[in-house]
């Protein structure tokens, strides 16, 4: 696996700030442990080490062919509901979902905040996209996807 997916807790990269002398110290000595990668860099080593094609991400995020291409090729940057499609599309765990979404320059699905606890949820049960919709519509919340 590529070191740059091997994320340090941030708790390790903090006391290792904490030690640097100064900041190109850091820098050099932590590139490895920083997310500031293009997200489609991130998404197509998903796709490697997931074994999927994207065609499978297609199938499994529900979004057109063009717009997942265009993603994966790093040509347009998509909102956080797109991110999460994706996410199921991938069929990321919560740690790569969560780093996704950070590398995606979106907030992180947040405990305390029912909608994204009722999807936290279903990522950790391995869930699908339309299955968390399922859960979603039931709770009366918005799915994933939805245009509003």
């Amino acid at each position: 696996m590529n070191p740059i997916f091997d994320e340090a807790s941030s708790a390790v990269v903090r006391e290792e700030f904490e030690k640097a002398k100064n900041l190109d110290e850091f820098l050099k000595r932590d590139k490895n442990k920083m997310l500031d990668i293009p997200l489609s860099e991130y998404l197509n080593r998903m796709l490697y080490e997931k074994d999927l094609s994207v065609a499978d991400v297609i199938r499994g995020s529900g979004l057109t062919k063009s717009y997942v291409h265009q993603i994966f090729n790093g040509d347009r940057n998509p909102s956080r509901e797109k991110l999460l499609a994706i996410g199921f599309g991938l069929k990321l765990k919560e740690v790569e979902m969560q780093r996704m979404l950070r590398i995606g320059g979106c907030s992180e699905l947040y405990i305390k905040n029912s909608r994204d606890a009722a999807i936290l949820f279903c990522v950790r049960k391995g869930l699908g996209l339309d299955e968390t919709n399922d859960v979603l519509y039931k709770h009366k919340m918005d799915i994933i996807n939805e245009e509003k």
